[in-house]
């Protein structure tokens, strides 16, 4: 049973199947029109349409906790990195890492090994180059590894709205073991997303399985779909042949017309 009440804060999105009908109602938790939706689920003639009431029914709810996760974004601010001022300075820097690109960077090996088990693994010799100086790292973007370091440093995503950046930080924060990292991208992925960019964001969700981005594009979808569905997006998607997809944007499109 769900208590709206432990839920001041909150977006609720609630969706029910009441013989192959689809009622839909979102709750507002955080402006003046507010009720906790508990008059405007729905009435009981959309339960018994042809006024019937003896008959059993099958409800099934679909709720959708849409969340911008405060504690995290208060946990960070609240712990601020005090190593943010050492962030590509080189004073007290004891170890460099060479990227494909060429490109150096100077670091802190205990801001490293202090903020992330990856790097104190490999600093404390799990690398065979672990103990030098210089390190050479392959298969590394630069901008990815500098907002990786970036964040190690200051416990902050990097201020950077670049889809395909933010894309790959996902990735290699997943591959490091930074989960806050991650979910900050998502957040700022949510944020981000647009009649420009909603089918990157998700067919990325669909490609990594996360919840939160299905949910936003397919949410997107369904509040746009007059808007999209003739665009090159749409057709991108089409594109890919994956039947589930597919079948997942006509659900939603149904849903809402």
């Amino acid at each position: 049973m769900v208590d709206l009440n432990d839920f001041p804060n909150r977006n609720i999105l609630i969706e029910s199947d009441t013989n192959n009908t689809i009622l839909e109602h979102r709750f507002e938790f955080d402006n003046d029109d507010s009720d906790l939706g508990y008059r405007r689920l729905c009435q009981i003639n959309q339960l018994f349409p042809d006024g019937n009431k003896s008959r059993d029914i099958d409800l099934i709810f679909h709720v959708h906790f849409i969340t911008y996760e405060e504690p995290l974004i208060h946990d960070s601010l609240l712990n601020l990195n005090q190593n943010e001022h050492f962030f590509e300075n080189g004073a007290f820097a004891d170890v460099g890492f060479i990227l494909d690109c060429g490109r150096f960077i100077k670091a802190h090996r205990v801001v490293l090994a202090s903020g992330s088990v990856y790097f104190d693994k490999m600093l404390r010799g799990g690398w065979i180059e672990g103990t030098n100086k210089i390190i050479k790292l392959s298969n590394w973007n630069y901008e990815t590894f500098r907002s990786i370091l970036y964040y190690i440093y200051t416990n902050k995503l990097v201020n950077n709205d670049d889809i395909n950046l933010l894309k790959e930080i996902y990735i290699n924060s997943e591959m490091i073991g930074l989960i806050k990292l991650q979910k900050l991208v998502k957040l700022r992925l949510v944020k981000l997303i647009n009649l420009d960019n909603w089918e990157q964001i998700l067919l990325f969700g669909w490609e990594h399985d996360d919840l939160m981005l299905k949910t936003c594009g397919l949410d997107f979808v369904s509040s746009n779909y007059l808007k999209i569905r003739h665009t090159d997006a749409m057709k991108k998607i089409i594109d890919t042949r994956n039947i589930e997809w597919i079948e997942e944007i006509m659900a939603v499109a149904i849903k809402r017309y």
